[in-house]
């Protein structure tokens, strides 16, 4: 079990991480992928029509809290993100977030930690790709949490606007079922990396959510992993 503190702690997380690499704004994905991995009998998430402007693998952990009522509510996402646009069009764009999922279930440990400097790096030297921000949730002035992109750290010197904060605007059911977490378009609020984001290809992140809980008991976690896609950079 995990009591939840994930709003300022997480901003400072990245101290312990392996140096990211310098971020791009300009990926080599063209827009037809996300369009051909979205289901067609829905409009909940529609494809730009332009090629995003980064890719990337996450993997971390979907936190939740146990409600009055004895259940699991979620409680945002915390993880590390890594470019992965130099695997396309390789076999292993389209796998990467289930090879990453297994590593990160057999993972020895197990960590709770979803900065985990060890795992980013093993990530890093088998795939080839290279650590860019982290992805955590961070509360609003009404109260509300909202998913934050931040790849501030990205790079020798950094950049102060390599942000995006986020509303979510539709999400679908996972394509692959439970215990997948949803899919989810995410419209940015504030920051220049992203006008537009969508995270897809979810692997795992729901487990607990068959088994009940004590009221009042610190919060759980679930490991998952996914792809994100961007559009509409400013930087």
């Amino acid at each position: 079990m995990l009591a939840l503190s994930f709003l300022p702690l997480l901003l400072l997380a990245t101290a312990g991480l392996a140096a990211p690499s310098r971020r791009a704004t300009t990926s080599s994905v063209p827009a037809s992928v996300l369009a051909q991995l979205l289901p067609t009998n829905q409009q909940q998430l529609v494809a730009p029509t332009d090629a995003p402007t980064f890719v990337a693998l996450v993997t971390g952990f979907q936190n939740f809290t146990c409600t009055r009522q004895g259940t699991w509510a979620s409680a945002g996402f915390a993880g590390q993100m890594f470019d992965i646009s130099s695997l396309f069009p390789g076999s292993e764009f389209s796998q990467i977030q289930n090879d990453a999922h297994t590593d990160w279930v057999n993972q020895p440990g197990p960590s709770t930690d979803p900065f985990d400097s060890t795992f980013a790096q093993q990530v890093q030297d088998k795939y080839k790709i290279p650590l860019s921000g982290q992805h955590y949730f961070a509360e609003s002035s009404g109260g509300a949490i909202r998913p934050v992109f931040d790849f501030r750290n990205s790079g020798p010197t950094g950049n102060p606007d390599a942000i995006v904060v986020a509303d979510v605007t539709g999400h679908i059911t996972a394509p692959t079922g439970h215990p997948d977490s949803d899919w989810q378009a995410m419209k940015g609020v504030s920051g220049k990396f992203a006008s537009t984001i969508f995270r897809v290809s979810t692997k795992g992140g729901e487990q607990i959510l068959t088994s009940a809980c004590e009221p009042n008991t610190p919060g759980d976690q679930a490991k998952f992993t996914a792809q994100l896609y961007f559009y509409g950079s400013q930087l």
